[in-house]
């Protein structure tokens, strides 16, 4: 027993405004994110088991046994070799989901959903009332300038969709892929509207999965 548990701790340790145009501005650097508080709570990092393997993603959590993450951080047929550990900072956490399933979401390019069977406490993000093209946007993800702590870039936003591929101007890098770009909203204070998927390596400029509560984006 007491094997399992170092396994286990070595294992998340080491895998571990208002709606219009949006005028992109320089971009403010990333942000520390207060990992205990909402919607920060909803997100984690996602890992994967194996002592060669440090690469991680983001994971944005969208009900209590459910996340969704960029497609290409999961292989859907070794799903229970990920690992979710919400409210990850500086090695520790406020929960840990070995995940049980994985899939691709239909009709989108590099979107998949994560589900285990034991409900998390922590609260999840509202997907967006429906499908964001433009306007003023927060991307949140632990970047691999910082793995240990999640980080955000406020100042940045959408500026475009073709079909469920959402372009934004939030500098980005590797490990933010899964994570979330919220929209604010002022009854439930933040949605979200993208699980962000791909980089411009010369740029750092991204491209997102569009979400919404209404159905797939077409």
């Amino acid at each position: 027993m007491r094997r399992h548990v170092l396994l286990l701790s070595l294992v998340l340790a080491l895998c571990t405004a208002g709606p219009g145009p949006f005028r992109a501005g320089p971009a403010p650097a990333r942000e520390v994110a207060p990992a205990a508080e909402w919607p920060w709570s909803a997100m984690g990092r996602l890992n994967q088991a194996g002592y060669r393997n440090r690469i991680h993603c983001t994971a944005v959590l969208v009900s209590p046994t459910r996340a969704l993450t960029a497609a290409h951080c999961v292989d859907t047929a070794l799903a229970g070799s990920f690992h979710l550990v919400l409210g990850y900072f500086g090695g520790g956490f406020a929960e840990h989901r070995t995940v049980e399933a994985a899939r691709q979401v239909p009709g989108h390019e590099d979107l998949a959903e994560i589900s285990w069977s034991e409900p998390v406490r922590a609260r999840p993000i509202p997907l967006a009332q429906h499908c964001q093209s433009v306007g003023a946007a927060v991307l949140a993800g632990y970047n691999h300038t910082a793995p240990h702590a999640l980080t955000l870039r406020r100042g940045c936003g959408m500026t475009g969709r073709r079909g469920t591929r959402v372009s934004h101007s939030c500098p980005s890098g590797p490990g933010d892929s899964g994570g979330a770009l919220l929209v604010a909203d002022p009854v439930t204070g933040w949605r979200l509207a993208g699980i962000h998927s791909a980089s411009s390596r010369s740029t750092r400029l991204g491209a997102a999965e569009a979400v919404s509560a209404g159905g797939r984006c077409d």
